[in-house]
């Protein structure tokens, strides 16, 4: 409901604005109205693109992937702390006397949380495959809408362009 009363009241003002304003974005992607001689061209709708597309990646990589290394889908977190202990694990999982346990916080849903879950040296290295897999599928994506807004030739076309969540 708030965002319908956004967009009528943004559809209002835009309607009824001064000939000297025209819709832009701001550096968030919100609809504002800006003095026609302060309107972006395309290299700055590019460069805002380009900053809002990087911050997306950044979030979806961080933010969690799901694994079924324990037989069922387990949902993983993947901060940069979460990377370094599975990275070290299995650092430590090629050592002349490896663990035989290994602990990852893991959990049923995304949770803010996780318990500390038991899992073997197979289960730790398919979470550590997976989340390297969900970050390779978020890097491609975004090295696509790098590309697209790259080449892209007008603002509208820039504009157009924006992050959606890739399924995990």
């Amino acid at each position: 409901m708030m965002l319908f009363l956004f967009l009528m009241h943004s559809f209002i003002c835009f309607a009824n604005r001064p000939h000297d304003m025209v819709l832009s974005v701001d550096e968030s992607g919100m609809p504002i109205l800006t003095p026609a001689a302060l309107a972006i061209d395309l290299p700055t709708a590019k460069s805002i693109a380009l900053h809002g597309i990087q911050a997306s990646c950044q979030a979806s990589i961080t933010g969690g992937f799901v694994s079924e290394a324990l037989g069922r889908p387990c949902y993983y977190g993947s901060q940069q702390t979460d990377q370094l202990n599975l990275q070290a694990m299995f650092a430590a999982s090629q050592s002349d006397s490896p663990p035989v346990d290994y602990y990852i916080y893991c959990s049923s849903a995304p949770i803010q949380n996780p318990p500390l879950i038991l899992h073997s040296y197979v289960q730790m290295l398919r979470v550590l495959a997976d989340m390297n897999a969900w970050r390779t599928v978020q890097q491609r994506k975004y090295a696509e809408l790098v590309d697209r807004v790259q080449s892209a030739t007008t603002i509208e076309a820039v504009q157009a362009m924006g992050w959606e969540r890739s399924p995990g």
